[in-house]
């Protein structure tokens, strides 16, 4: 798609980026915890007090370095844009726990992470959520298809035989997620309510948006392949942006 952009950028180039985000723009960070063990301790050093005692309430050490990991990149990719260090950034969170920049009322982000891979979006004056699931080969989900899809969602799906099918069904979810978690409400939102489909161009697409509160017109949704066996989505509350993909590496 001419408005989706893609690159790589090493990690030491975040901080020389100006990473100027203009309010039709979208900047999604990616990266794969596995790669950066060596930067746990420095990224520790760059949370705050509550954000090291949730790292600590972890029982396994791996989930507790991926929270680490995470909030820590959160930190160093938020200070370029809001140009203060990563240490004075101030995170305040809705009812339902969706967190927010309490420096800024311009910048908006959402995070999400499947497996190994931790992704960030951020967008300026525009809600934006995002969501990404590893393609789980063994999950068993015509159970929850048949609690949270709609029935024109099942005829859809029913014309697919494996392993097409479980691709469709994680678009299909990533979609309502992304979207559910774009308007802060995440899993506390109706995602029956969101209908997707698929075009005959093979593109993902909400059809229908059975909520009174919301219009499409109003939406901006993507469905991206940034990694095989991945599902990826984003919602952007306006206009279509222009989409600039960062995969960061050492």
């Amino acid at each position: 798609m001419k408005n989706i952009k893609l690159q790589v950028m090493n990690i030491n180039e975040i901080e020389l980026n100006l990473s100027i985000l203009a309010s039709q723009d979208a900047h999604i960070y990616y990266f794969d915890i596995r790669n950066f063990s060596l930067y746990v301790e420095q990224f520790y050093c760059l949370l705050s007090n509550e954000e090291k005692t949730n790292a600590h309430s972890f029982f396994y050490k791996k989930d507790e370095e991926r929270y680490i990991l995470a909030r820590g990149m959160l930190r160093k990719l938020l200070s370029n844009y809001l140009e203060i260090s990563c240490e004075q950034i101030n995170f305040g969170y809705n009812k339902y726990g969706r967190p927010y920049l309490l420096n800024s009322n311009a910048v908006q982000f959402n995070v999400s992470h499947s497996k190994d891979i931790v992704l960030f979006g951020i967008a300026k004056h525009y809600l934006i959520g995002v969501d990404l699931e590893c393609i789980d080969k063994n999950l068993e989900f015509d159970a929850i298809s048949e609690r949270f899809f709609h029935k024109n969602e099942h005829d859809i799906l029913r014309k697919f035989d494996m392993p097409k099918k479980r691709e469709v069904f994680f678009n299909f979810w990533v979609i309502k997620e992304a979207f559910a978690k774009a308007i802060g409400l995440g899993l506390n939102y109706n995602i029956a309510n969101i209908e997707v489909s698929l075009t005959e161009e093979n593109k993902y697409r909400i059809a229908v948006l059975h909520d009174p509160n919301e219009t499409l017109l109003n939406w901006s949704l993507f469905s991206l392949d940034i990694k095989p066996d991945y599902a990826l989505a984003i919602a952007i509350k306006g206009p279509s942006p222009t989409i600039l993909i960062n995969k960061i590496e050492l």
